[in-house]
């Protein structure tokens, strides 16, 4: 094989590794400002830890409805992991893999634990939302 041939199968093969990693990430659009909560708009935080598969699954599930409620409702992320993400799942219960559920003044409504069937989950939301 030639010099050549090597250093275009390198420069694929890193492309194609890129491309499924950054396909992998999972925040996929979720705002993460937890000041947003209680500013007029009912609001659905999910907890997360990056690279936990409870995280993981539970974003995939809110991500699955998301669509559906996001005329009438904000959705974030609290990073259990950081500060302010921490400091919030100990104030309103939104450990990694929960839903905390405010209404549009910020006062919360109910946590729940994402269900692993988004049908459950929308109904929640709908229950929740009031939408």
């Amino acid at each position: 094989m030639t010099r050549t041939a090597q250093i275009v199968i390198a420069v694929v093969s890193i492309a194609v590794a890129s491309v499924l990693i950054f396909s992998q990430l999972p925040t996929q659009g979720f705002q993460s400002d937890l000041a947003k909560v209680g500013n007029g708009t009912p609001t659905v935080v999910l907890g997360f830890q990056n690279h936990s598969p409870v995280g993981i699954q539970a974003m995939d599930v809110v991500n699955q409805v998301r669509n559906d409620f996001e005329d009438g409702a904000d959705f974030i992320i609290a990073d259990v992991t950081a500060e302010d993400g921490q400091a919030f799942a100990e104030e309103h219960g939104t450990q990694d893999g929960y839903v905390g559920i405010f209404n549009a003044g910020g006062e919360p409504q109910n946590v729940y634990e994402v269900p692993e069937d988004a049908q459950a989950l929308r109904q929640i939301l709908e229950r929740e939302l009031n939408l």
